[in-house]
């Protein structure tokens, strides 16, 4: 038979510090962003293989890419992705009631 345990009683039981929430969080986007990046080159008809050659990069550093290794990843590299695609690439930073448009 089954028991069931609550969702509170496990978070108990394994406490995260603020920093390991982050991480977790970060984690998340990546592998989110790195799943629209890969929909959009589907959208636009193009294999990992032909972003990798216009990138000069291997299929697999694409593939990487797209499985959300992007902490991992070089500005550079992004930027050569987003163009492969035929897009730009703009890098905000955030200082919460002002930002301020870096690259």
């Amino acid at each position: 038979m089954t028991e069931w345990v609550r969702w509170e009683d496990v978070k108990k039981k394994r406490p995260r510090t603020p920093e390991q929430e982050e991480s977790g969080r970060r984690a998340i986007q990546n592998l989110i962003t790195g799943y629209e990046l890969a929909q959009l080159r589907k959208s636009k008809k193009l294999t990992q293989v032909q972003v990798a050659k216009v990138m000069g990069v291997s299929q697999r550093r694409v593939s990487a890419i797209e499985r959300g290794e992007i902490d991992r990843s070089e500005i550079t590299t992004l930027r050569a992705y987003i163009t492969a695609l035929g897009g730009q690439i703009r890098i905000l930073a955030d200082f919460g009631e002002e930002s301020t448009q870096i690259a």
